[in-house]
Parts: structure tokens; C-alpha cells; sequence
């Protein structure tokens, strides 16, 4: 597809904006989309990411008031600079401000762990993993509710799907 504005590279850039019920794209090279209204806007990453953060107002359910007290033990990252700056600096600060960040990702998600998108070509045996360990939780819980019938069909299941995961990584 070629940039609509230039009509002479190939749009790599494909925005869809949706004002007052009317959708709208916009396809556009790299040169293009540098002088794009919407990329020379005023928006401000670290400021979408610190309102996002800013829970104390829409939740009572976590104590922000420590936030501060909070401190990376591996990079030496403080909440408030995260909040300043939107990233994190190391992987360990995932874990030292879970408290305070899961609200925002159960609100962004709808879940409070991510799990990854699947490829669409080649994510199979991720895909029948997923399916796997679902069916090992469903087969305990049906055991634990002594339903052996259902739990009969469950461990089926399991087997032709450990069979289907075999056989994609011998192809």
C-alpha cells in the first residue's frame, strides 16, 4: 500500500482514528509520518503512563502511602522516578512495585498477569501448551470434586494433545 500523502514510498505507518463515531485511517511512509500532525503533538508518554499510575483517587484497596519507602533492591529504582519516567530499570522492579502497579494492569488487561500474545504462524505448541496446562487444572479440580466421568474425558484429551505437541516438534 503506498503512502497516502506522497503516493510514491510504501506507507509503513497505518493510523486509525476514531473521532465522534467516525473512523478514520491514515496510511503513511516513515518520512511522511514525521510531519504528521499526530506525531508532532504534544503527547507525553511519561505523563499518560504517571496519570495511569495515580491510583490514589480510584482505589482504596492498595496503601499508596508507603510509595515512596519503596526502592529497587537490584537497579536502586525508587516508585517515584518510575512514575516520573514511565519505564522501569531493571526486571527485578516488576516484582518490588507489584503491589502498586497490579491495579493498573488488572484495569489495562482486565487480568493482573500477561501472558504474551500467541505468533499467528508458528505459535501452535505454545497455543496447545496454554490448552494443556488448562486441561491438567480442569482434570485435578474434577478429581478433587470426585466427577470421574468428566475427569476420564479430561485426561483424554491431555493425551491427544501431548500427542499433537510430539508430533509438531518431530515436523
Amino acid at each position: 500500500m503506498l503512502c497516502q500523502n506522497c503516493n510514491e514510498r510504501a506507507a509503513s505507518i497505518h493510523i486509525t482514528k476514531i473521532m465522534s463515531g467516525e473512523k478514520r485511517e491514515i496510511h503513511l511512509c516513515d518520512q511522511c509520518s514525521a510531519l504528521h500532525e499526530m506525531f508532532n503533538s504534544s503527547f507525553n508518554f511519561q505523563g499518560f503512563i504517571a496519570n495511569l499510575l495515580d491510583l490514589e483517587e480510584n482505589t482504596h484497596a492498595v496503601d499508596y502511602s508507603h510509595s515512596m519507602e519503596y526502592h529497587c533492591p537490584q537497579c536502586g529504582m525508587d516508585y517515584d522516578t518510575f512514575k516520573k519516567h514511565g519505564k522501569f530499570g531493571c526486571e527485578k522492579c516488576y516484582e518490588t512495585f507489584s503491589l502498586l502497579i497490579n491495579p493498573m494492569i488488572q484495569r489495562m488487561h482486565g487480568k493482573e498477569q500477561h501472558i504474551g500474545k500467541i505468533v499467528k504462524y508458528g505459535g501452535e505448541n505454545i497455543r496447545l501448551k496454554r490448552e494443556l496446562t488448562s486441561l491438567h487444572g480442569n482434570l485435578s479440580l474434577a478429581i478433587e470434586k470426585e466427577e470421574y466421568e468428566k475427569a476420564a474425558l479430561l485426561r483424554d484429551q491431555i493425551k491427544i494433545l501431548k500427542e499433537q505437541i510430539k508430533d509438531n516438534i518431530k515436523s
